[in-house]
């Protein structure tokens, strides 16, 4: 083999080995894809990237499940996630509730694209590429959080605190159901939380509303309802939490309370937050039972005296069966066939003596 012919096949050996690693980088480059976007401060909170609104830098966005995705924006407000395969990925954007002032999402569907309750978007990437304009916007939260409406449900009749309340007591062993319902009024998304004071003497059976609940406390020392959504719910969102009650106990005028609770987010205005209505229970009236049970005794006639219990004196000696005939009756057919036994008696003696 000339020197040629070897310095040919040396090139071919690497090209051989080298086409392949090239062809490989260049794959794994166009493979790579991207999520952009930027962060800003949406000062009149229309959801619109507008020019002179503030660009937030140092907000850190990444990858929901990929720890190491996450990035902080830059000064300009602008980040990119990269080195991504093809296939549809959650980008979080940070919570800013706690920081001060206190931020929220904007709202979403116009220039931002983040999702308000979990501060979340879904992306699709396809192979190589860059998908730029998932933006997030945020608002300095105004929010007040409130109690609406308190409710008495009777089955056949409901009461409201803001239009008829319940103007009679309740009576032990009656059941019916409690209602409290709360909204969060505002321009961002928050956590809605409740509460149900009930009165000793109420005891809870189960809860009811939309609202997720617990209870807990003893009937004789006044119970509470704990409602919370996991997530957050839209502003202007009306939420029902509700306790089906007994009455255990009777209780003079006793107050009904459902709380709203604040969020993340400051409440502008703590005062509205709670509803209170007032009821009384009785003691449940003791009524007559045809089966023998127990009985409110009838006054006793002027004069006497009823025995306690209402139980009728038992007569001495035997006691005749019970054959359905009239006694008097009975006693007259009696004392007839003595009569005629001793008239027949007398008539015979006389024969006799006349024999």
């Amino acid at each position: 083999m000339n020197k040629s012919t070897r310095t040919t096949a040396a090139a071919a050996l690497l090209a051989l080995f080298t086409l392949p690693a090239l062809a490989g980088t260049a794959s794994a480059a166009a493979a790579e894809g991207a999520i952009c976007g930027t962060v800003w401060r949406d000062s009149d909170g229309d959801g619109l990237r507008e020019a002179g609104e503030p660009l937030i830098a140092n907000h850190t966005v990444g990858l929901v499940g990929l720890g190491g995705s996450y990035v902080n924006t830059a000064a300009d407000g602008t980040y990119c996630l990269n080195g991504l395969e093809a296939g549809t990925y959650t980008v979080q954007s940070n919570d800013r509730a706690l920081f001060v002032p206190s931020e929220g999402l904007t709202v979403a569907g116009k220039d931002s694209k983040f999702e308000r309750s979990e501060s979340t978007a879904a992306v699709t990437v396809g192979e190589g590429q860059t998908v730029s304009g998932i933006d997030a916007g945020y608002v300095v939260s105004d929010e007040d959080v409130r109690a609406v409406q308190l409710i008495l449900d009777f089955g056949d009749r409901t009461y409201a605190l803001d239009q008829q309340w319940l103007d009679e007591p309740v009576q032990v062993g009656q059941e019916f159901d409690i209602y409290g319902s709360v909204t969060i009024e505002g321009n961002t998304s928050d956590q809605m939380w409740a509460e149900l004071h009930l009165p000793a003497g109420l005891s809870a059976q189960e809860t009811l509303g939309g609202m997720p609940s617990v209870f807990d406390g003893l009937p004789e020392e006044g119970q509470r309802v704990h409602g919370q959504f996991a997530g957050r719910k839209e502003p202007g969102l009306v939420e029902f939490i509700g306790v089906r009650v007994r009455v255990v106990a009777p209780f003079d005028a006793s107050d009904i309370t459902v709380k709203a609770l604040a969020g993340v987010h400051p409440d502008e205005d703590p005062g509205n937050n709670t509803l209170v209505g007032s009821i009384s229970a009785v003691a449940a009236p003791v009524t007559p039972t045809p089966s023998g049970g127990a009985t409110t005794p009838p006054p006793a006639p002027a004069g006497g005296v009823r025995p306690a219990g209402n139980v009728v004196p038992a007569a001495s000696g035997p006691q005749l069966a019970n054959t359905g005939v009239d006694p008097v009756l009975g006693i007259g057919i009696g004392s007839g066939l003595v009569l005629a036994g001793a008239g027949a008696l007398w008539f015979a003696r006389t024969r006799r003596s006349q024999a």
